[in-house]
């Protein structure tokens, strides 16, 4: 799985699909994924297998939803995915029922941890489950390929939150680990051709999931730069109303923060 993501990383794309291809037979022999006892090397599967298919814009290899299993160890624990929100309930009346119960999660476990991040209300192998849930019902909705060729207000917000989970589940690595291109491609896609004025703060957001996950020489200028113009309209003048805009969507703030403050910041450069 370490040289499958090596050769992804060192942009041989044709030699990760071979070796992608050798660990699919290697699961099948062990029959099947639900058959790997060890859930850390199941999950280690899971994530290479969902980084490949993201890279890809194609379907993975693999299935894994666990979410009613970990749903039931946070009841036991006095926890719940609180997914509630008028606002955030509203702006997702209109997506597909799959692509909504997805998005519902993913802000679920967004409130769950900042509200409760010193309780650790999951370990980090449930965690992942979640996270592979959750990447896996996106893929099973649609791929990154076939939202692409799409162009309506359902790709656009598959597009937004695939790019947030990969913010996640490759916190600090996704600069490293996407494809050179990719991000800012998906944002550019989205942002010029798909949304209208109406989804002003669901851009805001998608454009600093992308600022944060793209290194400088790959299309974060352009992002600072619609960034500013963006908050301009929107009358963000500063940090607390940036984040009240980016709290109406999925976002942890023990991720998130931190680097968006400093992309914040480089907008505010730019602004002066």
């Amino acid at each position: 799985m370490a040289l499958i993501n090596q050769e992804q990383a060192a942009e041989h794309y044709a030699a990760a699909e071979t070796h992608m291809a050798g660990l699919k037979k290697i699961v099948d022999l062990r029959g099947g994924l639900e058959n790997i006892e060890d859930g850390i090397v199941a999950v280690k599967i899971c994530r290479t297998d969902i980084l490949f298919a993201m890279q890809q814009g194609g379907h993975p290899l693999f299935y894994r939803d666990h979410m009613v299993h970990i749903k039931r160890i946070l009841s036991s624990r006095g926890f719940t995915l609180e997914s509630s929100s008028d606002a955030y309930s509203l702006r997702h009346s209109r997506l597909d029922s799959a692509l909504q119960e997805a998005s519902f999660d993913a802000m679920g476990l967004c409130r769950l941890f900042n509200k409760h991040m010193d309780e650790k209300p999951l370990n980090l192998l449930e965690f992942q489950e979640v996270l592979i849930s959750i990447c896996y019902r996106l893929l099973r909705f649609c791929t990154i390929g076939e939202s692409r060729l799409k162009h309506d207000i359902q790709s656009a917000y598959h597009i937004g939150l695939s790019l947030f989970m990969i913010s996640i589940y490759f916190h600090n690595k996704q600069d490293r680990m996407a494809r050179p291109g990719l991000i800012t491609a998906l944002v550019k896609e989205v942002t010029e051709s798909i949304l209208d004025d109406s989804e002003d703060e669901f851009t805001f957001w998608l454009l600093i999931l992308g600022g944060i996950s793209v290194p400088r020489n790959d299309g974060r200028e352009w992002m600072v730069e619609k960034l500013r113009d963006l908050a301009s309209m929107l009358g963000v003048m500063n940090w607390e109303q940036a984040k009240d805009c980016l709290a109406i969507f999925p976002w942890m703030n023990a991720i998130h923060d931190e680097p968006s403050r400093k992309l914040w910041d480089l907008v505010c450069l730019v602004d002066g």
